[in-house]
């Protein structure tokens, strides 16, 4: 039995609790202020299969297996069973099928729930300040702004509802990019707005009368931070994020895929968002004020601007 270890910190006084779970391990940052999981669990193969012990209702969750499966996300905002792979299909069922008061419920696709096959997750709760998700519907013009929320954002992911793939777009790049491979495009967020964000005409941000979910997010002191690097093609350290990450995502300004890694993936392990096999070489450990990435062109090729994201 796996032992399920939980420690916060809140701004007048801190608890420890721990608990047990069969099939679930997770870290949980130690904030009160952005609250984000990462987590743990092997497949059982069974229908309605909850993921529990997470010590919150998460608005957000990634889960990436470390087979060959693409990843899977689901927000609050998205209605009935259905959550959203990384690549160019609609939303389906069997996947995420809920987030809950404790944790999420998985189905039995092999993205999220293969008996014996080993799944790693981000769950990340919305707060007034540095976290919002929500959802709006395209309008197809050339600048529909998306407001109501009570911070700027440095950090926009879509999710659409149709068959477009989920992209983002993480300052400083002024692009917004797909996770798999692919260029990015400046008619998608085109800006990061007092109350909001703006999007353009492109069909991954602003389709009339399509669904678009997403989630936006603010940087802050030991929970959220972005940046950039070049890549050297020798390994080397990220530094000055000002706390230990538990959840890194990095992406070139190249063709190149994203590449991801829960504080849960052993050793130098990553995994991407599309269906790739896991990487040694991508982001390899994650550190005490940032992370270490290693060959992989994927997060390190000559000459080549990265961007990224952690949350702790």
């Amino acid at each position: 039995m796996l032992a399920v270890l939980a420690s916060f910190a809140g701004v007048s006084a801190g608890f420890s609790s721990t608990s047990t779970n069969p099939t679930s391990v997770f870290q949980a940052a130690p904030t009160f202020g952005t609250v984000v999981v990462t987590g743990s669990y092997i497949g059982d193969g069974t229908a309605g299969r909850p993921i529990a012990g997470v010590g919150f209702q998460p608005d957000w969750v990634v889960v990436r297996t470390t087979s060959t499966q693409e990843a899977v996300t689901r927000t609050s905002t998205m209605i009935g069973p259905n959550s959203k792979g990384f690549g160019r299909s609609a939303p389906a069922g069997n996947r995420i099928t809920s987030l809950d008061a404790d944790g999420f419920t998985v189905g039995t696709n092999s993205r999220v729930n293969r008996d014996g096959w080993d799944y790693h997750y981000v769950a990340v709760q919305q707060t007034s300040t540095t976290v919002s998700v929500g959802s709006y519907v395209g309008d197809g013009t050339t600048s529909r702004s998306v407001t109501g929320l009570a911070h700027q954002p440095e950090v926009v992911v879509l999710i659409p509802t149709g068959t477009h793939e989920p992209v983002q777009r993480i300052a400083p790049d002024a692009l917004t990019r797909p996770f798999r491979s692919g260029g990015g495009v400046a008619n998608s967020v085109v800006s990061f707005d007092p109350t909001g964000f703006t999007v353009g005409d492109d069909a991954s941000s602003n389709n009339s009368g399509e669904t678009y979910h997403y989630v936006a997010l603010t940087t802050s002191a030991g929970t959220i931070e972005t940046g950039g690097y070049v890549g050297t093609r020798t390994q080397m350290s990220i530094t000055g994020v000002g706390f230990q990450p538990e959840w890194v995502e990095v992406r070139g300004d190249e063709n190149r895929k994203a590449n991801q890694k829960m504080s849960t993936l052993a050793g130098n392990l990553s995994v991407n968002f599309d269906s790739s096999s896991t990487r040694n070489q991508g982001i390899r450990t994650l550190d005490s004020d940032g992370f270490t990435i290693g060959r992989s062109r994927a997060v390190n090729n000559t000459g080549q601007t990265y961007y990224w994201l952690a949350l702790g």
